[in-house]
């Protein structure tokens, strides 16, 4: 019993100082330069793949891109990065990309700035994982641009009633439509893991 208590006051012991042991100051660098890239990938990829299907069947074609094309780049990417990328939001089309705790608080304080006029900014922070270690988070806020994008995500007048009817049958609790130019349509949430530092 006494043998019992001590191995699980050592196994707590060591993971609390994994918790606590702060990563390098260059392994956070590089992470945030890894998050940055990972974001500005899959930013750009989505946003030509939308162009093209657009071009090639017009909006409702685009649902099917962030449908199932949007899921599997962000999949990919984030295991050939050894990260986890994805895209979140308060009003979200897809529930998969419905926001965590940590997400959940940026993404209120961000549209809660733009409301009073600020521009949202990128956050960046090194977090603990639950007895795991420590990861770098970053959240790069995305504002609604309007264009091709108001085609299925802007107000009522500006979606077609075929798009509508596809949203309506693929996603009968969507929230992500009503959006205007300059409103906060969500967040690219990376999450890169992060090694302890060494103990001398």
């Amino acid at each position: 019993m006494l043998r019992h208590l001590l191995l699980s006051a050592g196994i707590a012991l060591f993971a609390a100082s994994a918790e606590e042991s702060a990563p390098a100051s260059s392994d956070v660098a590089a992470a945030k330069g890894r998050a940055e890239a990972a974001a500005t990938t899959l930013q750009r990829t989505l946003l030509a793949e939308l162009e093209a299907a657009i071009a090639a069947g017009g909006p409702a074609n685009a649902v099917e891109v962030c449908r199932d094309v949007a899921q599997r780049h962000s999949k990919e990417l984030s295991e050939s990065e050894g990260l986890v990328i994805r895209r979140t939001a308060l009003r979200t089309r897809n529930p998969v990309n419905a926001p965590d705790a940590f997400e959940r608080e940026f993404l209120e304080s961000a549209e809660a700035g733009i409301r009073s006029g600020k521009q949202p900014t990128t956050k960046i922070e090194v977090v603990g994982t639950g007895g795991r270690g420590r990861e770098l988070r970053m959240l790069r806020p995305l504002v609604f641009p309007g264009g091709i994008c108001s085609q299925c995500h802007g107000t009522a007048d500006e979606i077609s009633p075929e798009v509508r009817a596809i949203l309506a049958e693929r996603y009968p609790d969507d929230r992500a439509t009503g959006f205007r130019p300059g409103d906060l349509r969500g967040a690219l949430s990376v999450r890169v893991p992060l090694a302890a530092e060494a103990t001398p």
